[in-house]
């Protein structure tokens, strides 16, 4: 059972993010950036797949579609919410650390509508490398995300600034870079891998379109139940995220430029 779900949630995530040249958002062009109508275009993105993946899981599940569609639209209206709370992580202390336990909140609303718990039954956060289970029925299980593991080691290891601050403001591992630096990262203003960002220092957008990225990980944690258990390590969500940013972290142009968690997260910044 968890398998066809997994394998129906996964198709459509794909699908629903698949680049398509449109007039949605460009990330080469500013003035579109975080406009009222390309953050109203995530909104709507995150209700639709949040309602299509509750359908989906329900109605495999036994519950029925509509019971998983209105349960996993709310998820990602919340979803939603938590990353514009999240987006102003470089103008106001704590917004990201907030904005994380609302996407966090949205995102397991989403997963309980998909496997028929109780819409509040699991909530599940993180920060950085691990992954807080609580289950009213289960009880409380830590998870190690080892692709979050292993890009915080090398970070540590290649001399990176680990910023303590807002490592606490945000809720998860930050590392920054001077300016001098940023060829490290693709020659940007910043890198996620996982949910481990790294910014150049001082480069407020950078900051605040690195931490909508480590959201973005947060709303595939559904496919953390899909593969088998290894102990404690969890790898579902990270191998789904990973897979649809491949492309766009190694190369330019149309790949970078209409990747849909690139478009998000160019929407959603400021």
């Amino acid at each position: 059972m968890k398998k066809l779900i997994g394998t129906l949630a996964a198709a459509l995530t794909l699908l629903a993010a698949r680049p398509a040249k449109a007039d949605l958002v460009s990330a080469v062009d500013p003035l579109v950036d975080n406009s009222l109508e390309n953050r109203a275009a995530v909104f709507a993105a995150n209700t639709g797949l949040g309602a299509a993946l509750g359908c989906i899981g329900a109605e495999i599940s036994g519950d029925g579609c509509l019971e998983g569609l209105w349960k996993g639209s709310l998820g990602g209206a919340v979803t939603f919410a938590g990353m514009e709370l999240g987006s102003y992580n470089a103008r106001v202390p704590f917004m990201g650390l907030a904005g994380r336990q609302v996407v966090n909140l949205g995102s397991s609303m989403t997963s309980n509508a998909m496997f028929s718990r109780g819409l509040l039954q699991r909530y599940e956060t993180d920060f950085g490398p691990v992954v807080f289970s609580f289950d009213s029925e289960e009880g409380f299980r830590p998870y190690i995300m080892p692709l979050s593991t292993g890009v915080t080691v090398y970070h540590l290891i290649s001399g990176h600034t680990l910023d303590l601050v807002q490592s606490i403001e945000d809720g998860t591992f930050v590392f920054r870079l001077d300016w001098e630096s940023r060829s490290e990262i693709l020659g940007g203003g910043g890198a996620t891998i996982s949910n481990i960002p790294i910014h150049v220092t001082d480069y407020n957008i950078g900051r605040s379109h690195e931490n909508i990225h480590t959201y973005q990980l947060s709303r595939m944690r559904w496919a953390d139940e899909l593969v088998p258990e290894l102990g404690p390590i969890r790898y579902g969500a990270e191998a789904l995220n990973g897979s649809m940013s491949l492309g766009a972290c190694i190369y330019h142009g149309d790949l970078y430029d209409y990747s849909p968690l690139e478009l998000e997260a160019y929407s959603m910044q400021r």
